[in-house]
């Protein structure tokens, strides 16, 4: 399945967000490579594992690629944070109810992603002409002269 949303504004630059849902692939490999051939772009990918519930986010731009592990308090934050929403009492209950596994896993992906947030925008800072912060123009020095 894949799923794209519109591009939205996102500080000074723009955001593109694709959902993809695959077995037996891992897209932070796919992403590495792609940023070499777009070196202006950033790639942010976070991933969810079926099989053990942890979430892998990674951060690729020209064509390098660094990777973060949701810890594991976090995710279950994010578990009781949906629990709490759907008024899910016993965390064991919550693993079960498919709406709160929704928002739960939601809510991981969304975390993972914004991780990076700070790392994107310095990059595109960098790579974006004119983006970097000019300095105010100093004001004309003066010098008092005293008459005699």
């Amino acid at each position: 399945m894949v799923d794209a949303e519109r591009a939205v504004r996102w500080n000074r630059f723009s955001r593109a967000r694709f959902r993809l849902e695959v077995k037996n692939y891992q897209i932070h490999e796919l992403i590495g490579p792609l940023s070499r051939f777009y070196p202006a772009l950033c790639f942010v990918n976070a991933e969810l594992c079926l099989d053990d519930g942890t979430v892998l986010s990674a951060f690729a731009h020209r064509g390098r690629v660094t990777t973060w592990g949701l810890p594991e308090r976090r995710s279950a934050a994010q578990w009781e944070r949906a629990a709490r929403a759907h008024e899910v009492k016993n965390i064991e209950d919550a693993y079960e109810d498919d709406d709160v596994r929704e928002d739960a896993e939601f809510g991981m992906l969304e975390e993972a992603l914004s991780h990076w947030d700070r790392r994107v925008r310095s990059a595109l800072s960098r790579a974006t002409p004119g983006a970097a912060r000019r300095r105010p123009a100093m004001p004309r020095q003066t010098r008092a002269v005293r008459r005699r």
